[in-house]
């Protein structure tokens, strides 16, 4: 019977099986690595662990104890020798998947992955998978500044929504500013005429180039003055569709304090021509500074670009624990006015 029940000891995932032992209960149960005893008479019991549950830093490990068919041995005539060898056999298989559940639902160690943009060193602590739209708990463990959901999780962008995104999740996460008080970001750091890269498309195939931008407050729309004939202008003409940003900051080459600002536009275009009456008025907030404004009526033609969303990005805003990105909405500012 020894040698029976020494083969039939559990580890990870294992069974083993166990006659009655009298009117005596008998069974196992562990729970954070303490096995206790407790079953019934006159049958025999299935010993099945099963994995620890709960994430990292989980310490619970559940064993079913299954009663199946064995002949009963009648009261009286189990043996003391034939008890006691049951009951070391039963602490051993105990001990045996406490250690494994152990093993298995111990936290990793943080691995240290070195300092990000803000000079603090990042400690990763793997964690389970993400779906983008999820919102972090209060009890998640602290972690330094700068760091993304993505380095420590696997995040599922696809399939959420069309709109979930990396910049999304922060600003789920984070406070935010109120409308009014993004826009007024917008202005400051867009106080003039001001050096954009814009893309436009034809078809499948996007042009990327470099324009000035001047922001009418009022009207909350940007203006851009083009040589006629341009691809940019050939293009908004099949699809008024546009983006745009304007980026300061922190570069290799210029050093300096780790830090960035930026705006990212989406919107659509309309386009000005010189016999439209609205072309001189707008040219006058452009600020002209290569040509006069009578050779400009005959070179260019004017763009004026209506924001739909801007995402204002702001590195600095972290230490006030607002999510750098805040998304300011057309719709809903000027719903306010």
């Amino acid at each position: 019977m020894v040698s029976e029940l020494s083969r039939q000891c559990p580890s990870a995932n294992r069974a083993a099986v166990h006659p009655g032992i009298g009117d005596a209960r008998l069974g196992v149960a562990v729970e954070s690595g303490v096995a206790g005893f407790a079953s019934r008479s006159g049958s025999g019991y299935k010993l099945a662990t099963t994995p620890a549950t709960g994430g990292v830093g989980a310490r619970t490990a559940q064993l079913r104890v299954e009663p199946v068919p064995m002949i009963a041995v009648a009261p009286g005539r189990v043996s003391i020798l034939q008890a006691i060898v049951l009951m070391v056999v039963l602490i051993a298989c105990g001990a045996a998947v406490a250690a494994d559940s152990d093993a298995s639902a111990a936290p990793k160690a943080p691995v240290n992955v070195g300092p990000g943009e803000m000079g603090i060193d990042g400690m990763v602590i793997d964690g389970p998978p993400l779906t983008a739209d999820q919102v972090m708990s209060p009890e998640h463990a602290r972690y330094p500044r700068g760091m993304t959901c993505a380095e420590c999780h696997t995040v599922k962008f696809e399939g959420v929504d069309v709109v979930t995104t990396a910049s999304q999740q922060f600003q789920r996460n984070f406070k935010t500013l109120s409308q009014e008080e993004i826009w007024q970001k917008i202005q400051a750091f867009l106080p003039g005429r001001e050096r954009f890269a814009i893309a436009t498309v034809d078809g499948d195939a996007p042009t990327a180039t470099t324009v000035d931008m001047v922001l009418d407050p009022q009207l909350r729309v940007f203006h851009v003055v083009s040589e006629k004939g341009t691809e940019k202008l050939l293009q908004l003409r099949k699809n008024p569709k546009i983006s745009a940003v304007r980026f300061e900051g922190w570069t290799l080459a210029e050093g300096g304090a780790k830090q960035w600002t930026s705006v990212q536009i989406k919107g659509t275009a309309e386009l000005i021509s010189a016999d439209d009456p609205q072309f001189v008025p707008t040219l006058e907030k452009y600020n002209l500074v290569r040509v006069t404004k009578d050779r400009a009526v005959r070179r260019f033609d004017i763009i004026r670009v209506t924001p739909q969303q801007i995402v204002y990005f702001d590195t600095t805003l972290g230490a006030r624990d607002y999510s750098p990105y805040q998304f300011w909405v057309r719709d809903a500012s000027v719903a306010r006015q």
